[in-house]
């Protein structure tokens, strides 16, 4: 009830795909009655997922023949540091398995590569506007291999949460990120602004 009541998003659904649902699970298991020890748990989750990250990142730039120390400007960059494990923001987790799969990518491992790009989908959604880009890295043989993959191993993750109430409030929510929510919107701030000096008014969100 504390943590309901602190809540700035009451009326909205959770966009939360299920791995996030299940770490949070996780970590209220470990917590119990204690919110302290659920966010602690929380947080060293995605502490051991950005060791990890550094893990995999290394073996990427081995692989490119790159310094292994341009892995230092993600591990020291503050962003990270206070953002994804502080605040506790998935993409870390969401990171780990994408860059993990593009790693298995490299090596030709096409089965564990879309099993690992399921999982980072079912962390957060956004490498589902990445998929395509893979099809001109292995080709349409192997592309459609991995894409099964992809979509067997996500709808499996998905299916216990599958129900008709879901999938509509799931879609409301999602409509609400592209309606209404304004996050970081570049060049959409700089049209809103000239849009109001010019007319007195937010011609965008007419």
């Amino acid at each position: 009830n504390e943590l309901y009541e602190g809540l700035n998003s009451k009326q909205y659904y959770t966009v939360y795909p299920p791995l996030n649902q299940f770490v949070f699970g996780v970590s209220s298991l470990i917590g119990g009655e204690s919110i302290y020890i659920t966010i602690l748990a929380l947080k060293l989750i995605l502490l051991l997922f950005e060791i990890g990250i550094l893990f995999v990142l290394f073996k990427i730039l081995r692989a490119l023949k790159l310094s292994e120390n341009l892995a230092a400007i993600y591990a020291f960059n503050p962003l990270v540091i206070l953002e994804l494990v502080g605040n506790i923001h998935f993409e870390g987790m969401m990171l780990f398995f994408f860059l993990f799969g593009v790693l298995m990518l490299f090596k030709n491992k096409i089965i564990l590569a879309g099993l690992l790009f399921a999982l980072a989908i079912s962390t957060k959604m956004i490498p589902l506007m990445l998929l395509p880009l893979v099809l001109g890295l292995i080709g349409w043989k192997k592309s459609i291999q991995f894409y099964l993959t992809v979509g067997l191993v996500s709808i499996v993750l998905f299916v216990p949460f599958m129900s008709n109430e879901l999938i509509s409030n799931f879609g409301s929510s999602i409509d609400l990120y592209f309606q209404k929510f304004e996050f970081n919107a570049s060049l959409y701030y700089i049209f809103r602004w000239i849009g109001i000096e010019l007319t007195s008014y937010n011609q965008i969100d007419v």
